[in-house]
């Protein structure tokens, strides 16, 4: 059996430009550390707060164990059943945007829970506004950190000579988990001058947050993760490439694999059949 690898059409070329194509400028430095900080950024700044929510419920307000399930529901609701909506508007307005349209979100709430127990009297409607705000910013810069993460994502396997043993996904949940375990620790350190204090330090934590995402995110996401896309249906192009080469480079390996067998298995009979 003869095998020809000369005149073999190379699998990437046909199906158009590959990412390092498109474009012949140097590639931006991709921006995909700057997420996974955010990521544990965000954690600390939420898990240093929330986790004493039910505790100044029942000590300051008095609530019932009851009434403080319903608030805590409500700041979950406000979060996770709100992520659609989150995702929807970086659709429409850009993740970028929406990420630090998220952070001013969660700073004013956690400013609002602040200003309940600093304005003399507890203010339960005020304290729970605060919570609810806190939640609706996770809504709204967790989907859209998630955007960019799998932007880049794909990006990174369509670059790359094979694909990653580790995603960046599974970096994305190893940084938020450093981030929810360090957050509790420094709001319990802070819990010694008060739940408001907490919160107002919560507050100034995602002010700086947003401070370094509105220098260093850039507003393109071909800035964001190092590819050079110039156009809406790139990304996915870039995606239906990768795919196709890693399938198209495992088929001519085995092709290749089963012919040099077959032309193997061939030269042994012959050289045994042979006087």
């Amino acid at each position: 059996m003869r095998t020809s690898t000369g005149d073999r059409e190379d699998p990437a070329s046909s199906h158009g430009p590959t990412a390092g194509s498109l474009d012949a400028t140097p590639h931006p430095p991709s921006r995909t550390p700057l997420l996974l900080a955010t990521q544990t950024l965000f954690n600390i700044g939420f898990y240093a707060v929330v986790p004493f929510i039910a505790g100044t419920l029942t000590g300051d307000f008095g609530l019932t164990a009851t009434a403080v399930g319903l608030v805590l529901g409500m700041r979950t609701f406000a979060q996770q059943g709100l992520f659609l909506v989150g995702g929807a508007l970086a659709d429409g307005f850009g993740a970028r945007s929406v990420i630090l349209a998220g952070c001013a979100v969660r700073i004013a709430g956690f400013a609002t829970l602040a200003a309940s127990l600093w304005s003399g009297s507890a203010i339960l409607w005020l304290f729970i506004t605060g919570t609810v705000l806190t939640g609706f910013g996770g809504a709204l810069f967790s989907p859209s950190l998630n955007t960019l993460i799998s932007a880049a994502e794909v990006h990174r396997i369509a670059t790359s000579q094979r694909p990653p043993h580790i995603t960046l996904f599974a970096w994305l949940t190893i940084t938020g988990e450093i981030g929810a375990v360090t957050g509790p620790i420094i709001g319990a350190w802070l819990f010694d001058w008060g739940f408001a204090t907490v919160t107002a330090c919560g507050a100034g934590f995602f002010v700086a947050i947003a401070a370094v995402l509105w220098l260093f995110l850039p507003r393109t996401p071909r800035a964001i993760i190092g590819s050079e896309t110039n156009s809406a249906g790139t990304t996915s192009n870039v995606r239906t490439q990768a795919i196709d080469d890693a399938h198209n480079t495992r088929h001519t390996s085995t092709s290749t694999s089963t012919s040099t067998s077959t032309s193997t298995s061939t030269s042994t009979s012959t050289s045994t059949s042979t006087p």
